[in-house]
Parts: structure tokens; sequence; C-alpha cells
């Protein structure tokens, strides 16, 4: 509405002065910027007389400095106002910002809403706030505070004046007679402001006079103003804190700008000025005010819209009253503005956009744009603006939704971006939606198929109307009218092309249903047994229906009598239906209780077989089993009876599809499948096959055990199923563990961190056998009311000084105790001899298995009950406190006065640091307990590190047995099972050459190890474990046990001797004593033994202060004081952890199986909610994840109950599974492999061959003195720290520091802390640390006077450290980043398209050999197979005819590949170590193909392979092509039906398979319409790339294959070309090799990707780079690589003013200005030159790959040299490595520390004094330089 009418009808007076002007003045459109957003934005005013616009001539360099002053003045005159009605207690700041908040914003407005002001804001004189909400306040400042003010008031005067001339200034379209009323508004208004506010005239109010005149030269301001300035600047200032630019904002600022108006200049429509309509949408009038709606549907109304259209629509009743009158009088209806826009004389909006926004609507309705839709419908400010991408992305969504409303409106709007137009996230989101899409589209044609359904009925009943209905009154049969409903409906269908998804005939109960609802009582349905029922009319009496019935049966007898054997067969089938329908009946009687789901209990044998009637178990019993028909009955009334749970099974299927119920077992069933693997649509599909009940059913099944766990949330605490009192079921204990899903996202983003709690309570759960009741439907939101994870989290405050724990009055009690672990160390003792007397197969199990086996101690099962998660950071202090609090709440509420809670040591330290402070709540209410898994597996970690380095690592690599990664992890302590394992392995494969250089030892002293008896008792327990008598097996090992002593001093005596002989000996007998400690670890957790559990705990508190585990040592004494203070402090806790308390037994049927209370959380709520059926994928919704937490232990007991009911086996019997003959094979081959491999190396326990000294026994390497003395000790030092940390810091008498005081990390140093030097092929050894070798020489050349620029020309390293590796190799990167990056320019394609001519396959041969599976073959004829196999797979894909594999060549001397190849793991030799034929077994087969003579034989192999067995075995018209594969690498040989074909053009020398494939791919691309290159190689995406460019395939269009399984994809190679240019194709391989691949170095810290951008930026200054290789040779060359290094390291850095010119000159700018390290400067020029030569052969190569026999260079002396072994290696440097004054630093060193004899010291020998770097006596050397100062010289 306009300002004049709302000062007129709201102020009811004028401004006197003003009001000849008000009256001349016109109404004029508002103020506000256009934008398709708003309706306010698309509504302009007019007059009824003509209007003359205003034209604009071109913009004026100095209309800037005035147009700029409108926003500003606004702002001053408003801040101004607002004081002073403040002042005056006309409004106060309470009222406004009361209204501010209670104003109903609409859609538009809302984003820039207003911001509340403050007291100091006013007295600052600033309002705060950005300009468009200043903008807001200043035209919405009438309906916030226009009450409260009086009309008289100056100051509101003013600010309507303002707002009159604000009209003018920013309307749109401006008359030629408004100047001069404006000319009289704003001299009033400069006169009262002058009068009002003479402090604050500014020049800026002064320019309102100007306005006038600017206007009829400029026309309309609104195009100059400033603001579109400022909103520009917004963009970049928003981006300037996104980037984190610091160092060239600008630079940054000004590129992104440009890259954005590209691409808006790209968009289409940008440049367009073609008239495109916006479409338009309907808004119900009955959305409106009602007397709004009186007005709008008058046809001479008029309307005008200030506030924007959303804002108007939701307008209360109250106002819209007030604003009638106003509309009435200046609003113009929408209608008119059409005119307005489509008139000649309006102006065009901006970016080209129509004027004609609007479109003429049907009556009683108000239109608006289309885009506007999202906004008007949901009040929300998440808008996402329009894009090209957006746009597509719903116009594919409408067709695909067969939406043409929407396809067309889009369709009519090219370019959304433009118009600005924006989308509702949430709504953009649902509408483009895969699923969504579908539905739509189902529904759209379920509509077409449901009005044939229609239209078919309505025949049907118009034939009924003309015969059962007629005055005849016909009777007919259903089954007969079924039939012609059939065919009617098959009639329509045809006729509108229509398919309808119908397998058999309609249903005929749906048609009686469906009849029955239309005709009501009309039709009379008489049921017959056996046969279909009759339909007649209610009028029809009963005679004359048992007539026409009669007539029916004499036309069925006449049938009969015709088709004998039909009589026959249809006498059957009435048999069967009769025998169906008595089925049904007694199915129809199970009782059911639809309202309720049956209990868990209710899924035993007997309870699902009571279900089943007994005529129906007899009836499919018969069906089903062909021994059983030939009873009469099988079944009583005995439930026990019906023992077939196949029959009972189906039955429950037939009872739940005949009468529309979930029974037992048909909900179970889905209960499973949804527990274990979450899947919906392998629910919905067993339920369609009757098999289950649907996915909806199981999720209302959940959300009643949802709600029923809510009802149980009494006193505010939440009691899970199960739980009852402390006298019912004893005492319960708890877990808590952090809960992390997503942790790894690169954005940081969806991610799930919460505190997951689980509560143990021993021995059965009852489910108390009553039903669940169904409660009625409701949706998650309904259970997010009760959100169960977001109660009260109670505040833990920090207190300034930590707290003390407390003080240790018995330190004695950490001590061990050999008698509680005495009687475990026997019984694995026995183990291993029972397993070391093994003579041809190992009959006793693994460890596990052996004491699974005969052990007898069980403690009861106990039940994991899951409580609500946590959502808060689980290290944060308030949230264990919160979780410690909810723990003892739940205890007291069973009664329960203590609860003993265990977490790991993060959480753990933590927790006892709350209770050491001594919360009220917690106090003696809680005791913490250490998990210990996570000690096992930070036991594991300390084993790993102090013997990973001794050769551990190399033994379980090298053996075979483990992968380097997974040896990696198991030492590192990440993989808990894998790594127990390794240790048993390693420690039972030394245990056994420990025994056997015993056993040689003792016969040397003329003594046995055991006698025979006791080795006949060994081989008897084998015998009793191959039998499975348990009894007997027990028997013996006591037997075994009684002997031990005698046993155990033998071996005692060998120990002494061999400590005595060898340090090694002792290192790893630890060894075998810390994996002896493992054992009774885990023994203590699995027999539930809490005094070995306590003891064992106590011994390993050495090895963590041994290995440096810190925090474990300095815990671990404070968690066993803690546990053993509870036999004193909480007896009914300390009794309770006796009997088994402190560990979890999950299963009944086995016994040694309980784990510890931590990793029971880690295989129950953390491992489930993370697998299939977890909580992947709705952690973010809270309802969803409370459902699954608090249903989980309900699921769980149905799943248990269903599995028991499946399984018909004797639980009792199952052996654990380290008892399967299998596992017992694979451990004993392990064990074999790893004894195998310590003896080819050294056998620490053979006293005749171990050296004295201690040595790793992998590489024998010494260790030296100081990792040598701390090894051999490392257990005597532990238990040293261990004591002093005791009794300083735990000890009550003797604690002297503090427990929180910082303590020496006592690290045992390892093999891992020798250094030791490298050589390197120059004359002599270095020190290869690069860096620290770089800065010492800079030190050295400072102090001994060199120029820096000499300096820096030289490497200062033995090696270019930006190009190579200290040892020597070329530095690597990820070549990947370069496909990624040039596959990106393209859309990915997954599948390819399929086309009738002829396609050909190119292979890598040897990543095909590679990616074989070596357990699908055992000799290599097999391999062949295997070969053959892959090559026809890939022929009979449809279009595929001809299969080239091309091999690498290993025949070429001075290759340049045979570096990478070794970095590769591949041997160079051309000897192979396998003679290979058909019948020869393949040997390891990764290991065979690291000899490349292996390969090379292996290439022959399967090349005469396919030549000699492929003639006869491909198809007609299919070709493979072999290449490089044999004896003779040129040959190239074609296979087909017609035989053999050497292919003598194609001869090539050529020696990659990379090139060689793009040769054959040219030349098949002349006679093949498509190629496909399958290869993951980066290079030959390069060349395939370069070649396209070139033209070389001609019109075949070329693929790339890479990938596999997921990442599968077909690289469309011509249109990735297309894409780049010819220029930047060609210059691909140059920048390939001069950043990296094969056989050159890459830069450091420089990748591909960067490395491709920097290309494509200056690829006009870089496009000599085209002619890299081609021709000429260094000199050529070297200036485009050096600009091309330049532009890589930094283009912008000068030396002296100037740009760098090379890269020494860049070196020594970049080592005087910046703190690089050696590898981050360029290198050389001398190294630069080594690299771009060979960087030029490897260009050279790729670029004549279309050459069958190139003429190449030789790559010895273009960056490459010859070694003596008849190798090559690179060059790396020609220069000396450091100048000769400082080179010779590396190596100096003083006799005798005597510098002044020349033979003594090599500074003084070659001239040079000694440095402070020297191995002389600094200062004192004599051949050092002393300068002397001024002050001291002798006058």
């Amino acid at each position: 509405m306009g300002v004049t009418a709302l000062d007129s009808h709201m102020k009811g007076a004028k401004h006197t002065a003003c009001s000849t002007a008000r009256q001349r003045q016109p109404p004029i459109g508002p103020f506000c910027a256009p934008r398709i957003s708003s309706v306010t934005e698309t509504a302009l005013t007019i007059n009824n007389e003509d209007i003359s616009t205003i034209e604009m001539p071109p913009q004026p360099r100095n209309i800037l400095s005035y147009c700029g002053s409108t926003p500003t003045l606004r702002a001053e005159v408003l801040k101004l106002v607002l004081l002073k009605l403040t002042h005056e207690r006309l409004v106060t700041l309470q009222q406004f910002n009361d209204q501010l908040q209670q104003f109903p914003f609409g859609q538009n407005d809302i984003t820039h809403r207003p911001v509340l002001l403050k007291p100091s804001a006013l007295q600052q004189g600033v309002i705060p706030g950005k300009a468009v909400e200043k903008l807001t306040l200043f035209r919405l400042l009438p309906f916030l505070i226009g009450s409260f003010v009086p009309q008289e008031n100056t100051y509101w005067a003013l600010y309507l004046l303002l707002r009159s001339i604000c009209e003018i200034v920013l309307a749109p379209v401006i008359k030629t007679s408004w100047p001069s009323p404006l000319s009289a508004l704003i001299t009033e208004f400069l006169k009262s402001f002058q009068k009002l506010f003479p402090d604050n005239f500014t020049p800026k109010i002064h320019f309102l006079i100007h306005y006038p005149r600017l206007i009829r030269q400029h026309g309309p301001l609104r195009a100059h103003w400033c603001l579109r300035y400022e909103a520009k600047h917004l963009y970049f200032k928003r981006l300037s804190s996104i980037v984190n630019n610091y160092q060239n904002i600008a630079k940054t600022l000004a590129k992104r700008y440009q890259m954005r108006q590209c691409w808006e200049t790209q968009s289409p429509g940008y440049h367009g000025s073609e008239d495109v309509p916006y479409s338009l949408i309907e808004i119900p009038l009955h959305a409106l005010p009602s007397q709004l709606r009186e007005i709008l549907a008058e046809d001479t109304a008029e309307l005008k819209h200030e506030i924007d259209g959303a804002t108007l629509a939701i307008i209360s009743e109250r106002m819209s009253e007030r604003l009638i009158p106003i509309i009435r009088k200046q609003g113009l209806f929408l209608a008119q503005l059409e005119k307005l826009k489509s008139s000649p004389t309006s102006r065009e909006h901006p970016r080209g956009s129509s004027s004609s926004q609007a479109q003429s609507s049907p009556d009683n309705s108000l239109v608006i744009p289309t885009m506007l839709r999202m906004a008007i419908d949901r009040r929300d400010s998440d808008l996402k603006s329009s894009s090209a991408s957006t746009r597509d992305k719903v116009l594919r969504a409408a067709s695909e939704r067969l939406d043409e409303d929407v396809h067309l409106r889009i369709l009519s709007c090219p370019d959304l971006f433009a118009y600005d137009a924006k989308y509702h996230k949430m709504c953009l989101a649902h509408y483009i939606s895969e699923r969504n899409i579908a539905a739509a589209r189902r529904r759209k044609e379920s509509e077409k198929q449901t009005n044939i359904y229609d239209k078919a009925f309505i025949k049907l009943t118009e034939d009924i109307d003309k015969t059962v209905l007629s005055k005849y009154m016909k009777v007919r049969t259903l089954n007969s009218l079924t039939d012609s409903y059939d065919n009617i409906l098959k009639t329509i269908a045809v006729e509108e092309g229509v398919s309808i998804v119908q397998h058999n005939k309609y249903r005929s109960w749906k048609l009686k249903e469906k009849l029955i609802q239309h005709y009501k009582d009309r039709l009379v349905f008489v049921p017959r047994p056996g046969q279909s029922d009759l339909i007649c009319s209610d009028s029809m009496t009963i005679g004359c229906a048992l007539r026409e019935a009669a007539k029916l049966t004499e036309i069925t007898v006449d049938c009969e009598t015709t088709l004998s054997q039909t009589s026959q067969s249809l006498s059957e089938i009435q048999i069967l239906h009769r025998a169906a329908d008595i089925l049904r009946k007694s199915m129809e009687q199970v009782e059911h209780d639809s309202q309720s789901y049956v209990s868990s209990d209710r899924l035993s044998r007997l309870h699902c077989s009571k279900y089943v009637p007994n005529i129906l178990y007899d009836f499919v019993n018969w069906c089903v089993d062909s021994h059983a028909h030939r009873d009469y009955q099988t079944c009583d009334d005995d439930p026990a009876s019906k023992d077939n749970l196949c029959v009972i099974a189906i039955s429950h299927d037939l009872i739940g599809q005949s009468c529309h119920i979930h029974t037992p077992i048909t909900l179970g069933l889905a209960i499973l499948i949804h527990h274990e693997f979450g899947s919906k649509t392998l629910i919905n599909e067993l339920s369609a096959m009757g098999h289950c009940v649907s996915y909806t059913e199981v999720r209302h099944f959940l959300t009643s055990v949802a709600a029923d766990q809510i009802s149980r949330k009494e006193s505010g605490v939440y009691i899970p199923t199960g739980l009852t009192g402390v006298t019912e079921h004893g005492i319960v204990d708890a877990a808590i563990d952090n809960f992390d899903q997503n942790e790894d996202t690169l954005d940081g983003k969806r991610t799930t961190h919460a505190m997951a709690s689980v509560v143990f309570r021993r021995g059965q759960v009852s489910t108390a056998d009553k039903c669940l009741a169904r409660v009625p439907q409701r949706s998650l939101t309904t259970l997010n009311m009760f959100d169960m994870n977001v109660d009260k989290l109670y505040r833990y405050i920090k207190s300034t000084k930590r707290p003390e724990p407390p003080e240790l009055a018995q330190p004695e009690l950490l001590h061990t105790n050999t008698t509680i672990s005495k009687a475990a160390q026997d019984r694995d003792l026995v183990w291993k001899l029972s397993r070391n007397v093994t003579e041809n197969q190992q009959h006793v199990p693994a460890w596990s298995a052996f004491n699974a086996f005969t052990s007898d101690t069980a403690c009861s099962v106990a039940s994991v009950l899951y409580l609500p998660f946590i959502r808060e950071s689980p290290s944060e202090l308030s949230t264990i406190y919160t979780s410690m609090i909810r723990l003892v709440q739940l205890a007291a509420e069973l009664g329960q006065h203590h609860i003993l809670v265990t977490a790991d040591l993060a959480i753990y330290s933590k927790a006892q640091q709350i209770l050491w402070s001594k919360p009220s709540p917690l106090q003696g209410k809680i005791t913490m307990r250490l998990g210990g898994m996570h000690i096992t597996m930070a036991y594991l970690a300390s084993i790993g590190k102090l013997y990973g380095d001794g050769g551990l690592f190399d033994i379980l690599t090298e053996s075979d047995v483990y992968a380097e990664g997974t040896a990696r992890q198991l030492l590192q302590g990440k993989q808990l099972a894998r790594g127990v394992r390794s240790i048993k392995l390693a420690s039972e494969a030394l245990f056994r050459l420990f025994w056997q250089a015993m056993q040689s030892w003792l016969e040397k002293q003329g003594q046995c190890a055991m006698t025979e008896a006791q080795e006949q008792i060994l081989r008897d327990v084998q015998h009793a474990f191959h039998g499975n008598d348990k009894a007997t097996a027990q028997q013996l090992i006591s037997e075994v046990e009684t002997e031990l002593p005698e046993i155990q001093k033998r071996i005692q005596m060998f120990i002494n001797e061999g400590v005595k002989q060898s340090a090694t000996f002792g290192y790893w007998l630890m060894f075998l004593n810390g994996a002896d400690l493992l054992l009774r670890i885990l023994r203590s957790e699995r027999e539930d033994d809490f005094q070995l559990h306590l003891n064992c705990m106590c011994e390993v508190m050495p090895w963590f202060r041994a290995a440096g585990r810190t925090n474990y040592g300095k815990y671990m004494p404070v968690y066993v004081a803690e546990m053993k203070a509870l036999e004193h402090e909480q007896p009914e806790a300390y009794t309770f952890m006796q009997q088994g308390g402190f560990v979890v037994r999950r299963s009944e049927h086995r016994s040694f199986n309980c784990v510890a209370t931590d990793q029971a959380l880690e295989q129950t709520i953390n491992r489930e909610g993370k697998s299939q059926g977890g909580v992947f994928g709705f952690t973010l919704r809270k309802g969803a994840l409370t459902r699954w937490l608090m249903t989980r232990h309900v699921t769980t007991a149905y799943v248990d109950a269903m599995k028991e009911l499946c399984d018909t086996d004797d639980q009792s019997s199952k052996a654990h599974k380290e008892h399967g003959a299998s596992r017992m094979d694979r451990d004993e081959r392990d064990i074999q492999k790893i004894m195998e491999a310590v003896e080819q190396r050294q056998n620490p326990f053979d006293l005749d061959s171990i050296p004295e000294e201690l040595i790793n026994i992998a590489s024998g390497q010494v260790a030296s003195e100081k990792v040598a003395k701390e090894l051999s000790s490392f257990l005597q030092d532990g238990v040293k720290q261990n004591a002093i940390f005791i009794e300083q810091r735990l000890a009550k008498s003797k604690r002297t520091k503090s427990f929180w005081e910082p303590e020496k990390r006592n690290q045992c140093a390892t093999f891992k802390d020798m250094k030791t030097s490298v050589g390197v092929s120059i004359s002599r050894k270095v020190h290869m640390d690069s860096d620290v070798l770089f800065r010492r020489l800079l030190a050295v050349s400072k102090q001994r006077e060199v120029s820096m620029e000499t300096v820096m020309s030289h490497e200062l390293a033995a090696v270019p450290p930006s190009l190579f590796y200290d040892d020597g190799s070329m530095r690597k990167t990820t070549k990947a980043d370069l496909a990624k990056k040039l596959e990106a320019v393209v859309e990915e394609t997954q599948q390819l398209p399929n086309v009738k001519e002829p396609s050909a396959y190119n292979i890598d041969g040897m990543a095909l050999l590679q990616s074989l599976n070596d357990s699908a073959f055992q000799t290599f004829n097999d391999l062949g197979e295997c070969v053959w196999k892959k090559i026809t797979t890939l022929m009979g894909k449809e279009g595929n005819s001809c299969v080239v594999i091309v091999f690498d060549r290993y025949d070429h001397q001075h290759s340049v590949k045979d570096l990478e190849r070794q970095r590769r793991g591949t041997i160079h030799t051309s000897r192979q170590t396998h003679i290979i034929t058909g019948q020869t077994s393949v040997p390891n087969y990764r290991k065979y193909l690291r000899i490349s003579g292996n390969k090379a034989a292996l290439c022959s192999f399967v090349s005469t392979y396919i030549t000699s067995t492929g003639p006869t075995r491909i198809s007609s018209g299919n070709t493979v092509i072999l290449a490089g594969g044999f004896e003779n690498g040129q040959e190239v040989k074609r296979v087909s039906k017609s035989g053999i074909e050497c292919l003598k053009d194609l001869y090539s020398d050529q020696e990659e398979a990379d090139t060689r494939l793009v040769l054959h791919a040219i030349h098949l691309a002349q006679s093949h319409s498509r190629l496909i290159v399958k290869c993951d190689d980066t290079d030959v995406l390069v060349l395939l790339l370069y070649y396209s460019s070139k033209g070389m395939f001609g019109s075949s269009a070329v693929f790339m294959h890479s990938g596999h399984g997921l990442k599968e994809r077909f690289v469309p190679i011509c249109s990735i070309a297309q894409k780049l240019g010819s220029v930047l194709c060609e210059c691909l391989p140059a920048c390939h090799a001069l950043t990296g691949c094969d056989t050159t170095s890459s830069l450091y810290r420089i990748g591909k990707a960067t490395a491709l951008t920097r290309l494509k930026t200056h690829l006009c200054e870089l496009q000599e780079m085209t002619k890299f290789g081609l021709s000429g040779g260094l000199e050529e060359a070297l200036p485009v690589a050096r600009r091309y290094a330049l532009l890589l390291y930094g283009q912008n850095k000068k030396v002296d003013g100037h740009p760098c010119t090379n890269l020494d000159e860049l070196r020594y700018t970049l080592a005087s200005t910046t703190d690089l390290s050696a590898a981050n400067l360029p290198p050389t020029e001398d190294a630069f030159q080594q690299h771009v030569l060979r960087a030029l052969y490897q260009t050279a190569v790729w670029r004549h790959s279309h050459l069958v026999k190139p003429l190449l260079w030789n790559p010895v002396g273009r960056g490459w040299r010859l070694r003596e072994d008849g190798c090559i290696e690179p060059v790396m440097f020609q220069k000396a490595p450091a100048p000769k004054e400082v080179r010779d630093i590396t190596h100096l060193y003083c006799k005798d520390g005597n510098c002044n004899d020349a033979t003594k010291c090599q500074c003084l020998s070659v001239g040079l004094t000694c440095t402070e770097f020297c191995s002389c006596p600094f200062p004192d050397c004599p051949n050092m330089t002393h300068f002397v100062t001024d002050d001291n010289v002798d006058e």
C-alpha cells in the first residue's frame, strides 16, 4: 500500500505544506528491488491515464556520488526519529521490540527481518543491521509503532515526508510530470530536517536537491542506486571469510569473481531479450481475509502490494480492516500490471528477463508466479537459489513424474537464475528424489489402470442390469461374471493402449465385494459347496431361482457328457475346492488377537504347533512327506506329535494368508530378518511370497515395543524389559563407551558422537509369557515427544585443583602372587606339550578350543540390555557424570545401593577424577572398572612395541602368515582377535623351537626332556581329543600336571644355560613369558577367575611401563587397589565379582566363553549399531534411534527364539570353532611356516648358533649397547618404575608427589631407535637426513663466507631432496589425481550404450594376470583356462568381436622401467625360478610374479596356450590378438576360427604395454566403430587423449574401461579431448612426465591436480610443450620446462626486483625469504636438467607410440647412466653436491683431537678451517678462526 495512503488514512491528516504536491503526486510503485521471489516485486502501479516514461541515457560517471545517499539518509532519519519518539515516551524500546517480534513477516521479508534494538544502540546513534534489514524496518515502521504515535507529531511527519520522497525516487517507472512535485517535497523535507535536527545536517542530505534534475536527465534513479554495489560487496565479504586466504586476498577475490561472471554469462538466456512469460499458479481466495476476498472479486478493484504477498496472505483480520480502505483507494489489480509490462514503453528487467511477469487468471483466484509456490506454502527461510543444474533436475523429475503442469512451466522459464528464483530445500529434495519420482510415476500409472478397472466394472454392471436385474431375472454364476469382467478389461486395455499387470484371472472374491458394495441388497449371492456362487435378483422367488439353477446344471451336464475326460478333471477340482473350504473354516477358528503381538516365549516349537489345527497339519504333512500320506491321521491332540517344523511353518504361512493375520512364525521371521540384516526389500519380498509379515507391520511392531518400553519409565528412570529388583535376580552392573558413527566424513558433518550404555543382568530374563499390546499407529514424531536421549544433562563443574586418588594403605597388595597363577601356567604348559608330540596330524586344537573342551567351570548367563544414548561428546566430563548418575538412579530403582561400571581408559580416567572429587550424588554408590578388553589390546600393543622391530613383524609377514598391513595393525593392538591369534601362533612356534633346542642340549648332557611314559600320556591326550572323549582327556591332563614339576625342572636348567650364553635367548624368553601372561589374562576372563584377573593386572603393569604406555601404567595400580578394596568397602559387590560379575557369558551351550564387560558392549550395541540392521542411516533421527535402542534387546529375544526354533541339532554338542579339522590344519600350517621362517634366519634358542649379542632374528642386525641393555632388562626396569610410582604417588605413608604431576616417559629403547647410514652410488657414505644435512651445510657456508648464490646452486645434499628420497629412489606422486581431474570434465558413465557396429577390447595382459584369483587354479593349465574364460566373457558382451591382449616385454636391456619394477617388488632377473609346463603346479602366485623372469615365462605360456587351444574353441567371427608375450617380443598373432595368423605389420619393438595398447587401438580404429581399452593406468589415459586430439582414432568412439566393482566406469576419451581442446591434450604427455610418472620423479609437495591447473591457467605461454619430445634436444625443451617449473614453485617470486629466470635464483630467493625445508625448495638447475632429460626421453617414447618401430634415443646419457651390474640408474646431478669449502663437512673427524697435524685433521689437509660441526674440541681447536675485537688490540 502506498505511503501517501498510509499517511492519509492511518494518521488522518497530511502535512499542510506539501498537500498541493501530494495531490498532484500519482500513486507510486514500491521501492524494493524487483525479484521474482515476491508478489510485491512483480506488482507495479500505473495510473488510469497513459504513462510517459523517462528514457534512460547511458549512466554518467558522477551520478553514483549522489545515488548512494538514499540508504544512508533513510537510516539517519530512522535513527533520529526513533530516538526522539523514545525520548518523548511515545514509544518505549520494549514496545518496539515486542511489536517487531510479534509482527507476521512474510516469506520474503522474514529473510531480512530487522534486528531488535538495544538501549545502547540508540544512545550511540546506531541502528544495527544490514542495509536491507534497515530498509525493511523503514518500510514497515507504521505497522509497528503507527498506533502509538499521535498524528500531529512533527518527527513522525518528517518520517512520512521522507517515505513519500523515496516512493518517487525509487519508483521503477516515472512520469515526466513527477520531478516537479518531488522538488517541492524535498524542499519541505530539508526545511523540516534543518529545523528539527540542525546538528545532523550532512552533505548527503543536501544531495536530495539534485534528484529531480538527475531524474530528468537519466530516468529513474533506481537503476543507479548504490545498494546494488553494496550487494555486490556482500559477495566479496562472504567470499573472503570462506577462502581463508591471508596472502593475496585481492587476487583470490578477483579470480573467483571472474569465474562467477564467466559462469553467469554462459547461462542460457543471459544475453537474450526475448519475452519469456512466467508461468503462474493459483492461490484460493479463501486463504485471504474475508474483506480482502470481496475486494479482489470485484472487476474494478485495484491492488497495490507494498508488503510482499506472503506477509499480506497471513495478515490478521484486525489489521486487514484498517488496510481495506487504503487498498480500495490506491491499489491496482495484477491484471493491469500485465498491460503495463506488455506496453512498448515498459522497461526490460535485468538479464534479459521478460517484464511480463503475470498473466490473466481465472476469476476468484489470485495469480502469483510459480516460483513462489514453495516460498508461500512453506513458512521457512531455508531457500535455495536456482541454477541451471537445479532447473535441469526439476525438469527431468517433472518429465519422469509425468507432471505435465510443472514440465510446461519450467520450459516457459529457461533462465530461472536470471530471475533469482528460489526453491525450498526440503521441497526441492522431495520433488527430485528418485524414490519419490518412482512413487509418483506409479501413482500416475495406477490412476490410469484404476480408470480402466472402473470402466470395465461399469460395463459389467450394464450387462448385469440387462440380465440378472432385468424383467427376465436370469441367474448367473460368479465365475461367469468374473470371466466377463476379464474379457471386458482386456478389451478396454487394448483400446486405450494401457498395460495391466495381471498374471492370473481377476479374483472372484474381489469382484463379489465390488458388486455387493455397488448393488447393496439388490443382488443375492447363493453359496454352493464346491461350486461357484449363484447370483440372482432380490425380487426373484425361490422357485424361479431353483429352476434357473437347474437349467445351468443341465448345461453343465451336457458339457460333461460330451467331454468325459473333462468331467473327471472337474470332479477332482470340485473335491479340492471343498477340501479347501473345510481347511479355511478350520483356519478361521484359530484364536488370534489382532490387537496384540505374541511374546518371544510363544515362538517355541510347542506353542507354534498348538497354533496349527490338526486337520491343516495332516493335510500339509500328506503333501510334503512321502511317508506320512500313508497314514490316515498323522497327529493327535498332543501338540508334541506335530514334530515337522517344515509342516508347521507352511501351516503358519497358510493361516496368515487365509485369515490376514500375523502368526508367530511369520512375525518372528520378519523380526529376525530385520534384526540381522535390516533389509526392507528382503522382508517385503518374503511377505509377497506369504512367508512373513510386511515391513510396515515390522515397523508397527517396533513402535509398539518402543511404546511399551516408554511406559516403563517410572520416577524419571527408564528400566528395560527384564530388569527386576535385586532380591529376585541379584546385582546388575553396567558398561559405558563412546559410540561413533561416520566419524571419518570429509566435512565432519552427518556424524554421531554419543555415550552408549548397557546393563548386564545375570540369569535368564523372563519375558513373562504375555502378549505385547498393539498400540494405535503412531509415527516417529510421536516418539520424539518423549525423547529418551535428550533428558537432562547434569553439568559437572570441574574444580580448580585436581583431586587426588585415595591413599593406598597396603602397597604390597599390588605385588604379584605366583601361587595364584601356578595352576593356569601348568594348564597352559600341558596344552603346549600335548600339541608338541604330534606325529602325523594334529588332533589337539588351539588354546581356546582346548580349554573349552576340558573346562567345566561356567558362570550364569548374562543378558545385555540397552539404555538410551546420551547424544553429547563422550569425552566431556558432564557427559560422563550424567551417565554415572543415571546408572546410580537405575540401580536405586532396582533396590541396589551400589553399582559397578566398566569403561575404557579414556572414560575411566575422567570418571575417576569425578569420583575423587566426591560428588554427593555418587559418593559410595558407584565403582568404576577398567575394561579388560582394552587392557588386553594395550598389552598386545606393548608386546608389539618391544618385539615388533626385533624381528616379530618380519617373521609374521615373511612367513606369509599375515599381510604387512595386517601385521602392523596387530602389533599396534588394533585388532583383538587377530592380534591374540598372532601372539599365540608366534609363541607356540617359538616354544617348539625352544623345545627342540632343549632336547638337543639335554641329549648332549646325557638327559632327556621327557620320559617315555610322559610322552605316552601326551599321545593319549591326542587320541582322547581325536575321539572327542572329554572325560578321558580331563583325566589324562591331570596325570600330566602331576608330572610337570620334573619337566619344569629340566626346562629351568636349559633356561639358565641359555640366558648365560646369549642376550638374544633371554630377550625372546621374555617374549614366551609375555605370551603366557596373555593367555592367563584371557583365562581369567574365560573362566571368571577374579583373583587370577587381579594377579594378571599386577603382572602386566611393568610391561606398560617398559613400552611407554604411561597412562595405563598410572591407572592400573589404582584399578587393582580399588578392586581389592571392595572386599571391605562393598562386600556384596566383591562377592558378585568373585562369582563372575566382572565378565559376561552370553551363551550357555559352551564353557570357557566368558568375555570382559567392555568387550560385551562392543559385541552388542556398538557392533550391532554399525552393522546391517543397526542404526546406520538414521543416527540423526532421534525418534528412530530411540526406538532402536529401546527395542533391540526385545527383538534379540525374538531372534534367539526363532534360531532355537529352527535349530534341530543339540546345541550342547557343538564344538568350538577352533576344534574343527580345517581350522586345526590351518593353525598347524601357520605354525610350521613361522618355524621355517625363524629357522631360515636365526633360532633364538639354538645354543649352537645363537650369538652372544642381542640381535634382530630376522635381519641379523646387532643391537647397540644402549638398546641391548634396555631390551635385556626392560621387565626388571618396569617393575622398578612401577614400584617407585606407587611409593611416591599412591602409598599412604610415603607419598611425596601428586598423582597428576608429570612423570618422565621411561620408554625402553628398541631396534627402531637405532639409526643406520645408507649408502648411495657415490664415492662414500653420507648421513642421509637431507634436511639436517642441508641446514648444516648452509650454516657452514655462512661461517666460511661463501656466496649464498653459489651455495644455493648446489643441492647441499647427497641427493636432490625435491626429486629423490633419502635412499636414492625417485619421489612418487598420486598419478590417479590427474586421471580424476581429467575425467571430471564429463559425466561418469557406468554402462556403455548398445551399438550394432563391431567393437574391440584392448587389455593390458600383465594387469589381467595380476587380477586372477590364485585360489581358482592349481596348475598352469588351469591358469591358462582362467585367462581364456575372461576372454570369452568379454567377447560374449554385445558387439565385442575382437579382444587384444598386450604384454609388457622384459627382454630389454637398459630399461628405464627397471627401477619402478623394483619399487613395486619385482626382482629384475632374466632367470626364472620354475620351469613351466601345463601340469606343473603353480607355486606361491604372488611371490612368483615378483621375478621378471617368471613374468616373461608366464606371458609366453599364456600366449602359447591361447594360440594352441583357441582356434578350436573360439566362436565364428571373433578374433583374439596377442602381442608382446611370445619369446620373440615383437611377434603379434591373431587367433580366429580359421587358425593362427601372424600380423607382421604390427611387429613392434616397443617395450611398454601402455604404448602398444595405443598402437593396436589406432590399428583397430580402421575396422571397428568402438574401441574399449581396459586399463587403470593414468599413462594410458594421457596417451589416448593425446592421440584422440590428433585425430588418430578417426570416427571411432574410444572408451577407457577403468575401476572395479562399484567404481567401475567407462571414460569417454573423445568427449574429454573435445572438452579440453587439442592444445591442452598435446601438452599432457610433457606435463605428466615433468611432474612424475613411472620413470621420472615427481616434485615434492606438487601434485597432479596443481600441475594440471597451472597448465590450464598458463597454456598460452606453455604452448611449446606440444613439441616436447618430438624433435630437438635439451636446448629446445629446457626453456619451456623451466618456465613450467617456475610457475609450479612460485611464479611471482623476484630477485633484486626482477622475476626469477631460473631455478637457482628461485632457490636463493626462497631460501633467503622463507624457512622452507630442503625438499620444499625447487631442484637446482643442474639437477633439473637431468630431470628434464629423463622426462624428454619418456615423452618421446609416448609420442611415438603410433609407430611400430620408433627410432628412440638411448636413455644412457639422457638423465640415466649405466651401473656396474648392467642396470641403469638416474643421474641426480653433475655438479658437486656442495661447494668445495663446505662439502666435506659430512665426514670430518679428528684423530686424538689434534688439529695441528694435517694427517689427523681432514679440514687442515684440504686447507679449510674447522667448524663447530667438526669432531674436534670446540672452541679450543687450533684450526679454528678466532675473531678479535678492537678493544683487545695492543696499540
